[in-house]
């Protein structure tokens, strides 16, 4: 199977999650988000792109309102999403993501790199590898574009 790296053209749409691993050097690959977790990654051709990625069976609040739930609702929801957008770019076969709004505060303001595979109309993402405790690893996930934007393409 050929993989190629991408171009801004290939990247425009909407791609839908279909795996998210965490990996590890002679370890078993975790999932931390579960099997079939949920999630939407779109890059417009105006160079913007926003991902949000949820947990498999999130716990809803007991109230119907997110401001009343519980602390520790609050804290669930927060570890089992992850949301971000921002302008984005593409070099030598990476993804940076110029990160301008984020779930998570401390993302505002870097550039998120992504190793990128093109493989069909699949998209594996792939951080640099990062330490958690002691050991060091990295976030890989894959992505499908979606039937409705497969056929957006920007003129090269």
């Amino acid at each position: 199977m050929t993989k190629t790296r991408v171009t801004k053209n290939q990247l425009v749409g909407v791609w839908k999650l279909v795996s998210y691993r965490l990996l590890q050097k002679g370890q078993k690959s975790k999932q931390p988000f579960g099997p079939s977790p949920v999630g939407y990654l779109t890059y417009t051709r105006s160079g913007w792109m926003s991902a949000v990625l949820t947990a498999t069976k999130r716990k809803r609040f007991r109230s119907g309102k997110y401001m009343d739930g519980t602390v520790r609702e609050k804290a669930h929801a927060f570890e089992t999403f992850v949301a971000y957008c921002g302008p984005y770019s593409v070099h030598h076969g990476r993804v940076i993501h110029h990160v301008r709004g984020s779930w998570f505060e401390n993302w505002v303001g870097s550039r998120q790199v992504r190793a990128a595979i093109l493989r069909r109309n699949l998209l594996t993402l792939s951080t640099p590898p990062y330490t958690v405790n002691g050991h060091h690893e990295f976030a890989q996930l894959v992505w499908k574009k979606t039937e409705e934007s497969a056929k957006l393409t920007i003129p090269e």
